[in-house]
């Protein structure tokens, strides 16, 4: 209800707030099911001897995607409420 106030207060639209709280969900969970599989699988494809390998790939690849999505939700939520 609050982000609501916060939109309406700055004229933004409560249609455009729920569709981008939508499609932050629709991301949220597409982004928990992909790396969820990926933690699940890697260690079943690749040889014994590259699992650590494998598992240091996925932790900096998940902490960087993390980072990108941060910064990207910065520069929507920059753009979508301040009108450009």
């Amino acid at each position: 209800m609050e982000m609501l106030a916060i939109a309406n207060r700055i004229g933004v639209s409560c249609e455009k707030t729920a569709w981008y709280s939508l499609a932050h969900c629709l991301c949220s969970f597409c982004a928990g099911y992909v790396n969820t599989n990926a933690y699940v699988l890697a260690p079943k494809a690749v040889l014994p001897t590259q699992k650590a390998t494998a598992a240091g790939i996925l932790a900096v690849t998940y902490q960087g995607a993390h980072v990108c999505g941060l910064l990207l939700g910065t520069v929507i939520c920059y753009l979508v409420f301040t009108g450009f």
